[in-house]
């Protein structure tokens, strides 16, 4: 069995990160400033990354948000509850809210894990938040002080 642990990379390893985006057909990307989580198995050969998310801040004119982002899971690795885990890691140290941007079928997930369904009118006032409510996203938000 795999033995797993969870770190995090402030920068500027994202390159490795990518790289890991990438072998799965993932179009994505993190940069230098994003506070990137990943979880890797510490007894195969390299140390081997199986689940990886980070998170951005994001400000415009209008709003600041920290977006969960970009949770994946290696697909060898799926239905372990890795995912969970790493998005628990990541809470016991949050004192801002968190948003996260995400298909309806991911939506238990963070439910499960304290996140609450954002009220759609109370998103539609954040124009980044209102091109994803438009193609049938869900937004959560995850607020340290109302989930303690």
């Amino acid at each position: 069995m795999a033995q797993l642990q969870i770190d995090q990379w402030r920068q500027p390893q994202q390159k490795l990160i990518n790289q890991f985006y990438k072998s799965h057909q993932q179009n994505v990307s993190c940069h230098r400033a994003d506070d990137i989580y990943f979880m890797r198995d510490t007894e195969s050969e390299n140390d081997t990354i199986v689940a990886v998310t980070f998170i951005r801040k994001l400000t415009t004119s209008s709003e600041h948000l920290h977006l969960l982002r970009s949770l994946f899971v290696s697909p060898t690795f799926r239905n372990k509850g890795l995912a969970k885990q790493l998005i628990q890691y990541i809470l016991q140290d949050q004192h801002v809210p968190l948003t996260v941007i995400c298909e309806p079928k991911l939506t238990a997930l963070y439910l499960s894990v304290g996140f609450t369904l954002c009220d759609v009118t109370d998103c539609l006032d954040s124009d980044y938040l209102s091109k994803f409510i438009k193609q049938n996203y869900h937004i959560l938000k995850y607020n340290h002080n109302s989930n303690t």
